[in-house]
């Protein structure tokens, strides 16, 4: 088994070494996030972090709205021409849709700050439309190198991407004592820097193709065979974020920037499990879900099931560990002012330990073509999602607030990994009880072991 596991490892193009270069890459930003977040938690207040999770989930919206979805078609296409044009149209559209957002700040620039009440000196909304150009640039040259398997470039440009954002936020945030535009102009400068590399070479690799496709004649057939994107895969896509990022609008309404900057650094500590193995699979298994479907679907079953095995096991011992000692890693990790923050990983871990398992799967309805199922289902979620966030903001209690949230994303990921499975056709619940069952066991063995501490050195 280790010598075919190496002999995979060391395959080129293969399944395990495409997961290991990714892997490698999610694993170096998780150590850069391990490295600066403490520091940056002692310099930067909750309340910036809370400005910048509005910022951040304003953009991604953005993003997404800007593209029409195209981009996530990328990787699917058998056509290289109609990669192509999509490709074309999707650079368009985010080119249009930005240019027209700098245009509304432009001329409602004043407005925007008297509605929102932010200080008259304020650039927030000039830096929107910024971000939202960067991070669409970014998303199409993301899906081109899936496309073209360049994963060693992937990595390499996300890793040096992270560290520059970082060593900014850090300088800028020491130089202005904490003012909270550093975390987002670190953002903008680090995205820009890195992937400039980034887009230089894909525009060297594609120019060609580009040039010859470039006819306004092959856009109106291409709207034409990707309507479902824009009618079906976007608004599936954005229930998709509003249902996990809508929360920051819901939290800074009702319990303050400091709450939400609390709520923004455990989600940011809880991802690193996510970009670490969950976002390394997801990028690997369209590419090859998608050959399993069109050459074998009694493989793709089998390859579906064991990733999904494979993400269990990676995951829930780190989620066990944060569901019990969430508070404790912390305040250690950031000092006491982020006690909340602990709290809420500790809350949130459960949603979490069921998203990183089926959430990377979920682009089965792309490649079976349900892409209203989808739909369907995030509709459902965010529905969800909003009764349990309203009532926890009825009871006035963030703690409530997140324990309701936790619960109710449970539920969901729950009914996402049946759905799933029933698709393949593979028995879903004798697989659900033993990984929750092992997952409430290792929780176990860990609340145990932290009380036999507590008792012995009087913690």
């Amino acid at each position: 088994m280790l010598k075919d596991l190496f002999k995979s490892l060391i395959t080129k193009g293969s399944y395990t070494q495409d997961i290991a270069i990714i892997g490698i890459g999610k694993i170096l930003i998780a150590l850069i996030g391990f490295i600066f977040i403490p520091i940056l938690a002692r310099i930067y207040s909750p309340e910036a972090f809370g400005l910048f999770s509005i910022y951040n989930t304003t953009v991604s919206i953005l993003v997404l709205l800007a593209s029409l979805s195209y981009p996530s078609a990328f990787v699917i296409q058998k056509n290289e021409n109609d990669f192509y044009r999509l490709l074309i149209l999707s650079s368009s559209l985010l080119l249009i849709i930005t240019s027209f957002l700098f245009l509304i700040v432009l001329f409602l620039n004043n407005y925007l700050i008297r509605v929102f009440e932010i200080n008259s000196n304020s650039i927030i909304f000039y830096l929107i439309p910024l971000g939202v150009l960067i991070n669409g640039i970014i998303v199409i040259l993301s899906q081109t190198n899936i496309r073209r398997k360049n994963y060693v470039l992937s990595s390499s440009v996300d890793v040096t991407c992270h560290f520059i954002i970082r060593i900014i936020n850090l300088v800028f945030g020491i130089i202005t004592k904490g003012n909270p535009y550093g975390l987002i102009l670190g953002n903008q400068i680090g995205n820009s820097l890195a992937h400039s590399y980034n887009f230089i070479i894909n525009i060297k690799t594609e120019l060609k193709g580009i040039l010859e496709n470039a006819n306004s004649k092959n856009i109106i057939p291409i709207l034409k065979k990707f309507r479902n994107y824009p009618y079906f895969i976007l608004p599936g896509q954005l229930l998709n974020i509003l249902k996990i990022q809508g929360s920051i609008y819901f939290i800074g309404a009702g319990f303050g920037q400091s709450i939400l900057g609390a709520y923004s650094m455990s989600m940011n500590l809880l991802n690193i499990p996510i970009q670490i193995a969950g976002n390394s699979v997801s990028s690997v298994y369209l590419k090859t879900a998608t050959e399993y479907y069109h050459n074998n679907a009694e493989k793709l079953s089998r390859f579906t099931y064991k990733t999904a095995n494979s993400l269990f096991l990676i995951s829930f011992i780190p989620f066990s560990i944060l569901l019990v000692l969430g508070k404790e890693i912390l305040v250690i990790l950031l000092g006491e002012i982020w006690q909340d923050a602990g709290i809420f990983a500790s809350i949130l871990s459960p949603y979490f330990f069921y998203l990183i398992i089926f959430s990377p799967l979920t682009t089965l309805f792309q490649i079976y073509g349900r892409e209203k199922t989808l739909l369907t289902f995030n509709l459902f979620t965010l529905i969800f999602n909003i009764l349990s966030l309203s009532i926890g903001l009825y009871t006035r209690n963030p703690y409530i607030t997140m324990i309701l949230f936790s619960i109710s994303n449970s539920i969901v990921y729950i009914i996402l990994g049946w759905k799933i499975f029933k698709l393949l056709k593979i028995n879903f619940f004798p697989f659900f009880i033993r990984i929750t069952f092992l997952f409430l066991f290792s929780c176990l063995i860990i609340y145990g072991i932290k009380v036999g501490l507590n008792a012995v050195f009087n913690i």
